[in-house]
Order: C-alpha cells, then sequence, then structure tokens
C-alpha cells in the first residue's frame, strides 16, 4: 500500500472506530456526556471529508457511467442488503430501510450514495460549460446546496417520502463536509499559496476548542456545529497525515481503516442486543464516570473484533463479497 494512502486509512481506521464507541456509549450510559458529544461534533464529517476527497480523482479517472455503476454496487449494494437483513433482524418490515428516518443506522451509506450522484451531475455541468475556477465552482456548489436546503425547509415542496428516500436531511447536514474535501484535492496547491499548512492547523484546532465549548456550554447552533464539524476534521486528517507513522496501534488502525464499510455494516447487530441490562448492571447515574467510559472502550473494542471476525468468514466467498460489500475480492482499495 502507498503511504499516501496508509494515512487516510489510519484515519478512517480512527473513525470508525469512534463511530463504534460513540454507538456503544449512546445505548450504555444513562446520559449524554462531554466524550459522546465530542465524538459526534467531528467523526462522521471526517468520512465525508475523506469521500469528498478522492471524489475528484474517481472521476477524472473514470467515465460517468463507470463512476454511477461502482458507486452502485459499492455503496447502494451494501446499504440494501444490510438494511434488509438489519429490518428483517429486528422484526421491522423492510420497507422500513427507506421510509425510518434514521434508515435503521444505514443512513451514511444513502446519503453518501446520494452525495456522489449529486457531484456526478454538477461535475457533468462544469465540463459542459468548461468551467474550472475556484470560485465559480464553490458559487455553483452553494447554489446547489441553497436548493437542497429549500427542499429540507419545504420552501420547495416535495413530498416526505421522496425527502426520506433521498437523504435530504443528511445532504443538507453534510454535504458542506463533502465538499470541503473535493475542493481541498483539487485546489490544494492554491490553498496553501494563502495559507500556509501549519498555520491552517494551528487555527483550525483554535477555532473547533472554542466552538465546542461554545456550543457545549453556553449556546447551540447549526453554524457552530457546522464549524466544529470542519475544524475538526481538518484537524484530525491533518495529525495523521503528519504523524501517521508513530501512531499507536498503527496497523490495527490501518486493517479497520481498510474494512471500515464492513465494520459499520456489521457492527449494528451487535448493538441490537440487550444492552440496557449492561447499563443496568454498569452504568449507573451514580457510577464512576471514568470506570464507563474503560467499560465502553472495552465493548467497542469487542464488538469491532467480532465485525472484522464475521468479515474475514463472509469475505472468503468472492459472491458474497461482492453482494455483501460491493467488493470484487477480500482486499479493500
Amino acid at each position: 500500500m502507498k503511504s499516501r494512502n496508509e494515512y487516510i486509512d489510519i484515519a478512517k481506521g480512527i473513525a470508525i472506530f469512534l463511530v463504534v464507541w460513540g454507538h456503544v456509549i449512546k445505548y450504555t450510559l444513562p446520559t449524554g456526556n462531554d466524550i459522546y458529544n465530542l465524538i459526534y461534533s467531528f467523526h462522521m464529517p471526517v468520512f465525508f471529508c475523506i469521500s469528498g476527497y478522492f471524489a475528484n480523482n474517481t472521476f477524472l479517472r473514470e467515465s460517468a457511467i463507470v463512476f454511477f455503476l461502482k458507486k452502485s454496487y459499492t455503496i447502494l449494494l451494501p446499504f440494501i442488503v444490510w438494511g434488509t437483513l438489519y429490518a428483517y433482524y429486528s422484526y421491522l418490515p423492510a420497507t422500513s430501510l427507506f421510509l425510518d428516518k434514521y434508515n435503521l443506522g444505514y443512513w451514511f451509506l444513502i446519503t453518501l450514495y446520494t452525495l456522489y450522484i449529486l457531484f456526478l451531475i454538477m461535475k457533468k455541468i462544469f465540463i459542459y460549460f468548461k468551467l474550472n475556477n475556484i470560485i465559480i465552482e464553490a458559487l455553483l456548489f452553494g447554489f446547489f446546496y441553497i436548493l437542497i436546503y429549500l427542499i429540507e425547509i419545504n420552501k420547495i415542496q416535495v413530498t416526505e417520502t421522496i425527502k426520506q428516500l433521498f437523504s435530504i436531511h443528511y445532504i443538507c447536514k453534510y454535504y458542506p463536509f463533502f465538499i470541503a474535501g473535493y475542493f481541498i484535492n483539487k485546489y490544494n496547491a492554491k490553498i496553501n499559496n494563502i495559507i500556509k499548512t501549519n498555520t491552517t492547523f494551528s487555527i483550525s484546532t483554535l477555532l473547533f476548542i472554542i466552538c465546542f465549548i461554545i456550543k457545549e456550554y453556553y449556546w447551540e447552533s447549526s453554524i457552530l456545529i457546522l464549524i466544529c464539524g470542519m475544524t475538526g476534521s481538518y484537524s484530525c486528517i491533518y495529525l495523521v497525515k503528519s504523524y501517521y507513522k508513530q501512531i499507536p496501534f498503527r496497523k490495527s488502525l490501518l486493517y479497520m481503516g481498510s474494512h471500515s464499510l464492513n465494520i459499520y455494516v456489521i457492527h449494528y447487530f451487535f448493538l441490537n442486543l440487550d444492552l440496557t441490562s449492561i447499563n443496568t448492571v454498569f452504568f449507573k447515574n451514580d457510577a464512576n464516570l471514568t470506570l464507563c467510559i474503560l467499560l465502553t472502550l472495552i465493548i467497542a473494542v469487542s464488538i469491532i473484533i467480532l465485525s472484522l471476525t464475521i468479515n474475514s468468514i463472509l469475505t472468503i466467498s468472492n459472491i458474497f463479497n461482492f453482494i455483501l460489500f460491493g467488493k470484487r475480492n477480500s482486499i479493500n482499495s
């Protein structure tokens, strides 16, 4: 694996660990806490930033139809297959995958797929009109975002079913992070000519800390949530890129990152177990917070190990690997 890809997989490994850990905290601790809120302030934006970062490279080396088909079988297919399996596992109708507000937990996949299709449409428009300027692209991406936002707040009327089907709520929430990743990739040299990378990191980290404190203790707003997600994602990816060879558990995080989708789709089946019993035994309101966090870490690591074990069994078959994970072989690229 090329070193330039290693830090991305490690960043994805850290992000998927935070996803699982955050879910364990959510399902076990009786009330929210700062660690849970800290995780949720940037862990999903990291995934969308990384996806946007590589979207342009993928688009440039593939035709539009190949791009569409590849995203369909690597993202949409796992969403439908695993979502349907989870619906039956939870004794719910299969249609709940599309009608449930959170898509039974699999909202990330359908949101990411829709973002890729929107990105494909916008890039074709840019090519057709020969638009290749950072300001013009930013304005047009912004215009598309305004349209999506107007749909979300019902200023542009569409049915609730359509809004749910195309994950408009989550598109509205995570579109900026996806597009930010795209701009960082495509215009990285121009951006660095304006602001040096070290300076950007320092400003980003400081902004994240300030906005997180204000958001948590004084005033919560969508702007602060957006700033926390953007700055937290950038700082996380920058740190991993700069020090990925010195990061503890590097090989484990690298492996987790290269199988992040697999962990994501499988781990929900363990969250559906009776974690309330664990809550009753260990996580009482007067329990020691440090002990609670330690136990949630152990549970999260155990779920990841179980998910990867199941994944290694399922991916023995190339047919299962394709149907379940949209991969043609057992090695994630």
